[in-house]
């Protein structure tokens, strides 16, 4: 697997003000691989959830190109959070400012993707050409949503890992939920091995697959300056993205979607998760629904938690692979129109 960084600027600095980094994955033998060059094949942007980085799925797409004999997958791109891996130090000044430092703006967060898919002057792909998967785990389900709401023709199809989308009426519940141990986690340490003893016995990184691991200790902290080490987005920012009530708005898009039942819609889960139990409500609601849908598949793993795609690379692969599957089986069947 091949992998390039492309620093994307901001498109409309009014609409999101970020500086992101992204990565693109392609196979080694890509070059050499004839046909479409990516009009029926599938595009995967994987964007990852809070406290993560967008090399965090490398462990899996390394298992997912391995396993997709068929090739389903063109190529793939992963993409930070402004405030998460390097874009958080592409971006630190404009964080500590006012109003960054103590609010977050979903809109801001879901509109630097957008300026990633439309600057084709510096990756050279015209997205609207291309069969664009969104893969999203947990919160970054809500930024994939809010993306498709404002511009409805980007993706063909959607892959949620885990995500935070919930029924009206427990909205503030997960919201608690999914942010009440952040300001308890521990954000500083005196140095980077002094961090990497602490994490990797504490989960859950001590279930993290060893690569994945490593990536985080590469991508997910960063220096101080002074000899310390911290997380890359503070635990501070990683709070004040669950005070801007993330989960309503992603659960109204669900709703529309479900009401129009036309994208492949797919739900990976994993119902023996670190919440003990107190998610299950969530998850049921997810899989209640999305297997109503005419395009909609649901996948239940045994193990991994709720951070999967880190814990068991290769579990994750074999699921998105079926969920990938069976997006080109439908597009392909409504094509042209997708």
């Amino acid at each position: 697997m091949d992998a390039r960084n492309y620093i994307i600027p901001p498109l409309d600095p009014v609409k999101s003000p970020f500086t992101v980094e992204v990565k693109h994955y392609t196979r080694h033998d890509q070059m050499n691989v004839k046909g479409d060059f990516g009009t029926s094949r599938l595009t995967l942007l994987l964007v990852h959830g809070v406290g993560l980085h967008k090399e965090c799925f490398e462990p899996m797409l390394k298992e997912l190109f391995a396993r997709d004999m068929e090739s389903c997958i063109f190529d793939a791109w992963s993409i930070d959070w402004p405030n998460h891996g390097h874009s958080a130090s592409l971006n630190k000044d404009l964080l500590r400012s006012s109003p960054h430092s103590k609010t977050f703006n979903p809109e801001h967060y879901s509109e630097s993707i957008y300026s990633f898919i439309m600057s084709e002057n510096i990756h050279g792909v015209n997205f609207a050409s291309r069969r664009l998967v969104a893969i999203a785990h947990s919160a970054a389900a809500g930024l994939v949503l809010r993306l498709h709401h404002n511009h409805p023709t980007i993706f063909r199809s959607f892959i949620l890992l885990d995500p935070g989308i919930a029924a009206y009426e427990d909205l503030e519940f997960v919201v608690k939920l999914l942010g009440s141990r952040i300001l308890k986690q521990k954000d500083t340490w005196d140095s980077q091995s002094s961090a990497f003893a602490e994490l990797r016995a504490a989960p859950p990184y001590s279930r993290f697959h060893p690569d994945a691991l490593a990536s985080f200790m590469k991508c997910g902290l960063r220096g101080t300056g002074n000899g310390m080490t911290e997380l890359a987005c503070t635990k501070y920012q990683q709070h004040n993205f669950y005070q801007s009530d993330p989960v309503s708005f992603a659960s109204k898009v669900f709703f529309d979607l479900i009401s129009e039942n036309t994208v492949p819609f797919h739900l990976i889960l994993c119902l023996d998760d670190e919440y003990r139990g107190k998610a299950t409500k969530m998850k049921q609601f997810q899989i209640d629904h999305v297997r109503k849908m005419r395009n909609g598949t649901v996948q239940c793993l045994p193990r991994g938690g709720h951070f999967f795609c880190q814990t068991e690379p290769e579990l994750s692969a074999d699921a998105i692979l079926q969920a990938l599957k069976a997006t080109r089986s439908t597009l392909d069947h409504l094509s042209p129109r997708l």
